[in-house]
C-alpha cells in the first residue's frame, strides 16, 4: 500500500502537476485506499486473513508518512533544490561563482566545477532528454546523502512524540481530532455498518460515480 500511495502521489504532483492529493491533513489517496482496504478487509470478503484494527492503523500512519514525504512535505521541495542552483545560474546573476565552491560533490547530482546549467538540470525543468534516459547514477548518491538525513528528521519527530505521548494522552487527554477518521473506520462496533447497511452504502456508491 505504501508504494501504490508513493506510485500514485508521485505521477499525480511530479508528472501530471495539475492534482495535488497528497499533502493535506487527510491525503484524498490515502482516505480512498484505506477505505477500500477497510471495505474489502470484512469477513464477508475474505475470512482467513483479515487483518486487525491495530494492523489497519499501522498501515494507514505508514500511508499517511509516505503520501508526505513522496508530495510537498518532501520530495517536492527537495528534488527542485537539488538543481535550481545549477538551472538558474547565469552571468547576471553569478551564483556559479557564489555558491558551486561551498556546495559538496555529494550533495547534488551535478557538476560543482562545471560553470553554467547542465543537461541533468536543464532535463530535469523541461522533463526532456537527448538520450531519452534519466541519468539515474548521477541522482544516487545525493538521494541517498538526503534520504539518510530525512530518516534522522522522522526518527527524531516520533522520538519526540513518544516523550510526550504520557502528557498529551493521559494527562491533558488530547482527543487528537485527525485520528478519528481512521479509528471510526476500524472500529469494530462502527464497521458493523459496511456490511449491514447496504442500502445506504448503494446510495453512497451510486453519487461516487
Amino acid at each position: 500500500m505504501v508504494l501504490l500511495v508513493c506510485a500514485i502521489v508521485s505521477y499525480a504532483e511530479l508528472v501530471i502537476a495539475d492534482i495535488q492529493i497528497g499533502f493535506l491533513q487527510f491525503p484524498p489517496v490515502v482516505i480512498g485506499l484505506f477505505f477500500f482496504l477497510v471495505l474489502v478487509n470484512q469477513p464477508v470478503f475474505i475470512k482467513r486473513f483479515v487483518l486487525t484494527p491495530q494492523e489497519l492503523i499501522l498501515i494507514y500512519c505508514m500511508m499517511v508518512i509516505a503520501s508526505m514525504i513522496s508530495s510537498r512535505g518532501l520530495m517536492e521541495k527537495l528534488l527542485p533544490a537539488l538543481v535550481s542552483v545549477n538551472y538558474f545560474a547565469n552571468p547576471t546573476n553569478n551564483w556559479a561563482e557564489l555558491f558551486f565552491p561551498h556546495i559538496r560533490p555529494w550533495m547534488v547530482p551535478f557538476d560543482t566545477q562545471i560553470l553554467g546549467p547542465q543537461s541533468i538540470s536543464i532535463d530535469f525543468y523541461h522533463q526532456i532528454s537527448d538520450t531519452g534516459l534519466i541519468t539515474w547514477r548521477k541522482w544516487l548518491r545525493p538521494m541517498l546523502v538526503w534520504g539518510g538525513l530525512t530518516v534522522l528528521i522522522f526518527g527524531a519527530y516520533l522520538c519526540l512524540a513518544i516523550i510526550l505521548r504520557r502528557q498529551w494522552v493521559e494527562n491533558e487527554k488530547l482527543t487528537f481530532p485527525l485520528t478519528q477518521l481512521p479509528v471510526e473506520f476500524v472500529d469494530s462496533e462502527s464497521s458493523f455498518f459496511f456490511s449491514t447497511l447496504r442500502l445506504d452504502w448503494s446510495c453512497f456508491t451510486n453519487n461516487c460515480f
